[in-house]
């Protein structure tokens, strides 16, 4: 199967991750220099008038899928399932070894930062550092890389767009679950989105250079 990516997509993913490395690197200098950043201060009034029990208990379920309780066996089966069932070794040992790294990222950035997690009364309880969001990046970056991978094997059309519309909505939903539960800061979780995406487009660069060697460059 040949897994080439066309120029139009190495440009489009260049363009997103340009722009990811700009709200990110932007968002850390924001969250270094400022007490709490404008953006976060409205989105704490935003916040404030959503209040709804149903929603909340809602969020509270799906916010399991952005901990390493879920994303750990589920890399894990991924993993195996593209290495045995598609034959694609690439693609696991990068699947594998990018959720490795991108959590270790996250844990090095939030000890460098060093963000303390939002005070709100009606915040969940959450340990660690605040910035960036681990649950936003490692979703982001998980459900990404995997559904990436299923897009390159899917035979049909219809089956690579119905992939695409959930991964995008379980990350979303899943990333803007930690702000809404107050566990996070919204600046967190749009640099842990941002950071994500930035992991996302070198792990996809890395495996089309590992699996088709002789990718001629784009220019």
């Amino acid at each position: 199967m040949d897994n080439k990516p066309k120029a139009k997509s190495i440009h489009i993913l260049i363009f997103f991750s340009t722009f990811a490395i700009g709200v990110a690197t932007l968002l850390t200098m924001q969250v270094v220099t400022e007490a709490v950043p404008a953006l976060d201060i409205w989105a704490r009034e935003l916040r404030g008038g959503w209040g709804n029990p149903s929603l909340y208990a809602f969020f509270e379920k799906v916010t399991v899928l952005g901990s390493s309780t879920f994303l750990a066996p589920f890399t894990l089966i991924m993993a195996v399932w593209l290495w045995w069932r598609k034959k694609d070794l690439y693609a696991s040992i990068v699947l594998i070894i990018g959720v490795i790294g991108s959590y270790a990222l996250n844990k090095g950035i939030k000890f460098a930062v060093q963000r303390s997690r939002p005070d709100w009364v009606d915040a969940i309880e959450s340990d660690g550092f605040s910035y960036p969001s681990g649950g936003a990046m490692l979703s982001l970056l998980c459900f990404a890389l995997a559904t990436y991978f299923l897009i390159l094997h899917a035979q049909k059309g219809w089956s690579k767009v119905v992939l695409f519309v959930i991964t995008f909505t379980a990350v979303v939903v899943t990333g803007f679950s930690r702000y809404l539960l107050g566990a996070h800061y919204l600046t967190d979780v749009i640099a842990g989105f941002s950071f994500g995406f930035i992991c996302l487009s070198v792990l996809i660069g890395l495996y089309h250079r590992f699996s088709n060697p002789n990718i001629p460059s784009s220019d």
